[in-house]
């Protein structure tokens, strides 16, 4: 007994350590951001602690921990929300999608090569023309799944986990780098994540101990919520087959026949609703060409044989581990988990999180889906699930027979201080990104809605506008350019060029002059960093041998834009970027433009 209390007063003091930590971290952050946010915190706590009060015999101590370390989870997204930082490349390619298309047309392939499910779409589309194109409007739901994970980890973790393994789960999945990072991104993987949690919770919930009638009612309410679920994330649909498996197991070897009586339409409602989603939108990137060259570096060798697939596998365990699994302790991260599956005292909880992250290595092995980053964070709460089971088993051992407790203790005494270790790292790891790598003002180092907008500021009838393939999109967002067939500023899209470079005997450096010499005016803009280092110190010494350029700014780190008036005369010397150090020489390359279209 003494030596279970001193376990429980070890991890009691981890937890405290930890969540003490996460809480004065997150509680600067905020309070410096904006004056309302502590009494958020406050008000997001009281709430957490009414919702998940249901649970009945629970502690008010264990509620207390979970729900106070899901509110700085939540305040953390509300306040990364908040913030509003400018979208990035990827955000604006997917936004122009369902800006600038009808509901009807959401369907099909997607413009600039982008993906989503298409009742995502529906939503993003819905959100935009109510509340308006703002950063604010157009990720407010990607926002509220990134809540919505935090919350569901809270009712799994108060459901079936100890206070230590629900504190545990918590953290996790609210201050995992990438976690954190991606639950207000403006794509679905907060929702990947969200149903990735949920929809394996209502199949373990499914399959508990019930009256036939609750269990048939949970059996379709399941697989209402997971036909749903599939047009909203590519998480719900990918996790379907282990949760599918599982839930039919259990419930035939429980119930036997009958079980087929429920099991059988939620069946048939999944796969039709999966049906005529892949017709109207998931079929178009299952069957584009250019996913299917862009992502073949992330699925194994189609010539290596078994021995080289394994290779291969066991090669991403590393980089996985850090990203998107937000730890650099990656055998700890994968043995953990592993033993949380196999060992955890709730059994159907660690079969379906194991089964999914197997399923994660299987859909990658037959090329469905890419074992990668943000690709991957469907499964990732999945391990975090893991680990919290593995927290769990060690809690648990410390209450073994009195015969062997020595044993049992020692045991439960080395688990706790690697998990304690590891979910050390994933906090330490994702707060340390929160303060360094994720201002207001700039978006991976890339300010496109400043400097898009002093540039359109600037901008006078007849002017031109440079700037690169991938600049593109931030100059349709940010300048509320149309890009549809029946665009309505013709003004502006017929005056987008794209900026090449040329060598050897296709360098014409009179090709750049004949291009702009009925041309008043550039407006020159650099972005997303698809070109050389080298390129944007070529295209304003090239353009200001033309022309003078009258104005340069630089925006965050990477964007920058310039004015270029060609009714003046060049400038003396050759003009600069403020970090400029690759300047083109007379034997470098020459620069060309090419009108812009869409893709």
């Amino acid at each position: 007994m003494l030596l279970f209390a001193a376990c429980a007063a070890i991890w009691a003091a981890a937890v405290a350590v930890t969540g003490g930590f996460a809480f004065r971290t997150a509680w600067i952050r905020l309070s410096s951001q904006n004056p309302i946010d502590p009494a958020l915190i406050a008000l997001t706590c009281a709430a957490i602690v009414a919702v998940l009060d249901f649970k009945a015999g629970r502690p008010l101590t264990a509620r207390a921990l979970t729900a106070l370390v899901a509110a700085l989870g939540c305040a953390l997204v509300i306040g990364q929300w908040a913030d509003a930082r400018p979208l990035w490349l990827d955000e604006e390619m997917i936004a122009l999608n369902y800006r600038d298309r009808s509901f009807a047309s959401l369907g099909g392939r997607l413009w600039l090569e982008q993906s989503a499910p298409l009742g995502w779409l529906a939503l993003q589309r819905s959100s935009l023309l109510a509340l308006g194109s703002g950063e604010l409007a157009v990720r407010l739901i990607p926002s509220a799944f990134g809540l919505a994970t935090i919350l569901c980890a809270a009712w799994i973790g108060l459901r079936w986990l100890t206070p230590v393994g629900s504190v545990t789960l918590v953290l996790l999945c609210s201050f995992g780098q990438w976690l954190s990072f991606y639950a207000i991104e403006l794509k679905h993987y907060s929702a990947d994540t969200f149903f990735g949690l949920l929809l394996p919770a209502l199949a373990v919930a499914a399959t508990e101990s019930l009256s036939d009638d609750k269990r048939e009612r949970r059996v379709l309410a399941w697989g209402a919520v997971a036909a749903i679920g599939q047009w909203i994330s590519v998480g719900a649909l990918l996790v379907l087959p282990a949760c599918g498996l599982m839930l039919a197991v259990t419930s035939v070897r429980r119930c036997g026949r009958r079980a087929w009586r429920t099991l059988i339409p939620a069946g048939l409602l999944i796969i039709g609703s999966f049906a005529v989603h892949y017709l109207l939108a998931l079929r178009h990137a299952r069957e584009s060409q250019f996913f299917q060259e862009f992502w073949a570096f992330a699925f194994p060798p189609a010539a290596g044989g078994a021995a080289g697939t394994l290779s291969w596998f066991a090669d991403q365990l590393q980089p996985f581990a850090m990203k998107p699994g937000g730890t650099g302790l990656w055998l700890t991260f994968w043995i953990a988990a592993a033993i949380g599956f196999v060992a955890a005292p709730h059994r159907a909880l660690g079969r379906v999180a194991g089964a999914i992250v197997l399923s994660g290595f299987l859909l990658t092995l037959v090329r469905v889906v890419p074992f990668y980053e943000r690709l991957s964070l469907w499964f990732l709460p999945s391990i975090y699930l893991g680990i919290a089971l593995f927290v769990d088993t060690a809690v648990s051992f410390a209450g073994k027979s009195r015969e062997r407790r020595l044993v049992f203790a020692a045991l439960s005494a080395v688990a706790g201080g690697v998990a304690f270790q590891l979910c050390g790292d994933v906090v330490r790891r994702g707060i340390d990104d929160v303060q360094a790598t994720r201002p207001s003002d700039t978006n991976r180092y890339v300010d496109d809605r400043s400097s898009v907008r002093w540039l359109m500021a600037q901008r006078q009838p007849g002017d031109l506008i440079v700037t690169t393939r991938l600049g593109l999109p931030a100059l349709w967002w940010y300048g509320n350019v149309d890009i549809s067939e029946n665009g309505g500023r013709p003004e502006m899209t017929h005056r987008l060029f794209i900026a090449e470079h040329l060598s050897g005997t296709d360098c014409d450096a009179q090709r750049l002059r004949t291009a702009v010499e009925s041309e008043s005016r550039a407006l020159v803009y650099f972005g997303f960093e698809d070109y050389p280092k080298w390129f944007d110190d070529l295209v304003l010494r090239d353009l200001s041998a033309i022309g003078s350029v009258v104005a340069l700014r630089q925006f965050g780190t990477i964007s920058r834009a310039a004015i270029v008036d060609f009714r003046l005369a060049p400038s003396p010397g050759i003009a600069r970027w403020s970090d400029a150090g690759h300047t083109a020489n007379s034997s470098a390359p020459c620069s060309v433009i090419r009108p812009a279209e869409r893709w």
